[in-house]
Parts: structure tokens; sequence; C-alpha cells
């Protein structure tokens, strides 16, 4: 009778306790491994962003550490700028260079209109004076010395005439076509700012700053270390 009850027990806890127990053990091994899971995935989607110079640069300065939280447009770390303040400060020269220049030029040109006006009043008095000796000549009433002379001037003064006409273009030329044109739409002014413009980029991006809110993860850069464009640091 006690056998008999003995193995009606045993029957019950194979059948249903330790099943039980088992089910409650993967239950709870389920949950676990949800959580798990559900922690490496949030961390997996987290947003990892790299950060990279536009420009190449020996760091001067990094202002955060491993671990440090930051806010968007926080500054980073920096590259040397002297080099492109140079560029700045040599680009700034060149356009008041080209400023004077032009000044200088439109000067030169009205002086060149003013002696062609003059040179052509003389030539005009030239040919007038040669066709004079022209028809003397020919009447036999003047000399041969004067008629020379008087084509010689005339000659002269037609040659003086073309140099001016061609000292006007070649002012005009250098004005780009323009006598008024102002000094910041000449091609030379446009060449110069555009060096400019792309230095002072260059010198904006010396600074490398957070692009979004968020903690900073390993840092391995170093104040004088070599920084190449694009490449993560």
């Amino acid at each position: 009778m006690r056998l008999r009850s003995r193995r009606a027990f045993l029957r019950f806890v194979l059948l249903f306790v330790l099943p039980a127990v088992a089910l409650v053990a993967g239950g709870h091994y389920w949950v676990k491994s949800t959580r798990y899971v559900s922690t490496e995935n949030a961390y997996i989607k987290a947003h990892h962003l790299a950060i990279s110079a536009d420009i190449d640069g020996r760091a001067v300065r990094v202002l955060v550490r491993e671990n440090d939280r930051v806010k968007k447009g926080d500054l980073l770390f920096e590259l040397d700028p002297e080099q492109h303040k140079i560029d700045i400060s040599k680009a700034d020269a060149e356009l008041n260079g080209i400023r004077n220049t032009l000044d200088a030029l439109r000067a030169e040109y009205r002086t060149a209109e003013a002696e062609l006006r003059d040179a052509e009043q003389g030539a005009g008095y030239y040919r007038r004076v040669f066709q004079r000796q022209k028809k003397l000549i020919e009447r036999g009433v003047a000399s041969r010395a004067k008629y020379e002379e008087a084509e010689r001037n005339l000659s002269q003064a037609r040659q003086a005439t073309r140099t001016i006409g061609q000292k006007i273009q070649q002012v005009r030329a250098k004005l780009g076509g323009q006598l008024e044109i102002p000094a910041e739409k000449h091609p030379m002014f446009l060449e110069v700012m555009a060096r400019r413009q792309q230095a002072a980029l260059n010198l904006r991006r010396t600074r490398i700053v957070a692009p979004a809110d968020g903690i900073v993860g390993k840092v391995s850069l170093q104040a004088g270390e070599y920084v190449e464009e694009g490449k993560a640091v």
C-alpha cells in the first residue's frame, strides 16, 4: 500500500511539479533574455556621430574628454587658424591694391583721352598744311623742303594718334571694358575675393563643434596632432 502511494506521488511530481518548475524557470529566463536584448537593441540604435574636420590642420586645442556631455554647437577642438588669417590679410591687401590700381587706370584713361583729342587736332592741322604744300609744289611755287617737312609732320601726328588710341584700348581692357565699372565687379577683384572667401571659410572650419547634443565617446586626439580632412578623430 505504501509502495503504491510512493509511486503515485512520484508520478505526480514527474507529471505536474517538474513541468511547472521548468515552465517557471523558462519564463524567468525569457523575461531576462528579453530585457537583455532590449537593452542591447537600445544601445545598437543609439546615434553615433563620427567627428571629423573639413580641412587639414594641426590641433591646437582639444576641449572635451570622454563622457563629457555637450550641446549642439559646443566647441570640441580647434585647428591652427594662423595660416588662414594670413591668407585673409593677404587677400585684403590685394583687394585694396586692386581698388587703387583701378583708380589709377581711370585717371590714366581720362588723361589718354585728352591726349588723343589734342593729337587728333594736331593731325588735322598738319593734314591741312600738307595739302596746302602739296598744291603749292604742284603749282611750282613751294620748296621741296617745306613739302617734305609738312609730310613728315603729318606722318608723326598720325602715328601719335594711333599710339594714344592703342594705349586707350589697353587701359580699357584692364578696366574690364568699362570705364566706370565698380571695383567689386572687376574680374581681378572677383578672383581675389573668391580666394578671400575660401580663406574665411577655412578659418571657420578650424573650429569643430558638436553637431548635436550628446555624450562624448572615446577621445584620442591631442593638441599638436595633425588632423586630416574627412578622417574621424
